[in-house]
């Protein structure tokens, strides 16, 4: 039986397109979601985790609980069906030797590592045992979803920097900054070889063969060819020298490869960083991250970080779901009328169906680009 959970799909890549293209659309993407009154089908119940782990590690439980999850779930605007196999954020660290630690809320990755190694080269494995494991979890969720319209999402592997730190601890890693530059280099180098590798090996369980494009589990995203979120959440620790010596080109090598991309700029310390970021021009998106304790991101105090990005010619990510529906949709007006619609991507909250077909109506009206 084939179960199609969305009706507009080419309206959706139609506008994807766009704003990865910083480029009108006639309103900005939109996702948002209602919850069913009654289930669309559902032949899967939910299934409790036994444990922290099997949650990350229990395949058939993870499919019938996101496939329970959609349906339950009214997919309007550009909301669309997808299901992740997450093993963390950073699963690229697994795959060239750390080992996990399963906590309550998270997935911690365990340092391995007593410095870099002699020649800076991170050793890849692919007959790594988390690595095959993962890729198996793949496989068998593409054969689950294959008579659906969802798509399987690339994991976040993370990259770089970030995976760096987890092999060999932060602090370990500041040390190599002063002590072996040229080290740090070539292991970012290696890491990109690696996280080009594993995106393309699970890329062929998630890239639909009809259209040419994928989604990526991080932040609601799909786009044609190789799209993915990339970050640098070390960028947090660093100076702007730091960042530009270590981090921009393996982004800017990381953005060429990709064919769209979204950069997760987390917290107001790595906004310094935006007027090297905003050299890349292979980089289409900023998504932001206010951090925790500090104002959402529809507030005036981002306004400056959203006009460096807007002037640069890139497109913005912007989180609302934290309000309620109806702040919600006034801060992406206020938004709107600052800036204009075009290049922003407004994730909102969960609403009734008579609160989203409003908030569509408004934006097709109000918020044409």
């Amino acid at each position: 039986m084939s179960i199609q959970f969305k009706e507009n799909w080419q309206e959706t890549r139609e506008r994807f397109s766009a704003w990865w293209a910083n480029e009108s659309s006639g309103r900005p993407p939109i996702y948002v979601t209602a919850r069913r009154e009654k289930p669309l089908i559902n032949p899967y119940p939910p299934e409790p985790y036994s444990d922290v782990a099997d949650r990350y590690l229990n395949t058939d439980k993870i499919i019938a609980n996101q496939f329970e999850h959609l349906c339950n779930q009214e997919l309007i605007a550009e909301a669309f069906p997808f299901m992740t196999l997450d093993l963390g954020a950073g699963s690229l660290a697994l795959y060239t030797g750390s080992e996990p630690s399963f906590n309550a809320d998270t997935l911690w990755f365990l340092p391995v590592m007593k410095g870099l190694p002699p020649d800076g080269k991170i050793p890849f494995d692919v007959k790594n045992e988390w690595y095959v494991r993962h890729l198996e979890m793949f496989k068998a969720a593409k054969e689950a979803t294959k008579d659906t319209d969802i798509m399987l999402c690339v994991p976040d592997l993370v990259e770089h920097l970030d995976i760096l730190s987890s092999l060999i601890g932060a602090t370990e890693l500041f040390e190599e900054f002063f002590e072996n530059p040229d080290l740090v280099k070539a292991a970012c180098s290696s890491l990109n070889e690696h996280f080009k590798t594993a995106f393309d090996a699970f890329n062929e369980y998630c890239i639909d063969k009809d259209t040419g494009w994928n989604a990526f589990t991080a932040f609601y995203i799909c786009g044609p060819g190789r799209t993915a979120k990339i970050q640098c959440d070390l960028a947090a620790m660093i100076s702007p020298k730091q960042f530009r010596e270590f981090a921009l080109e393996p982004l800017r090598e990381q953005c060429q490869w990709l064919d769209t991309s979204l950069f997760h700029l987390d917290g107001p310390e790595c906004i310094c960083h935006i007027p090297a970021l905003m050299e890349i021009n292979e980089l289409n998106a900023i998504q932001w991250t206010t951090g925790h304790g500090n104002p959402p991101s529809g507030e005036e105090v981002w306004y400056d970080l959203y006009k460096q990005v807007k002037d640069a010619g890139k497109s913005l990510w912007i989180a609302l779901a934290d309000y309620s529906p109806d702040i919600a949709i006034q801060k992406a007006d206020e938004l709107v009328r600052k800036f204009g619609a075009k290049g922003f991507y407004f994730l909102m909250p969960d609403m009734t169906r008579k609160e989203a077909d409003a908030l569509i109506l408004k934006a097709d009206r109000e918020w044409k680009c």
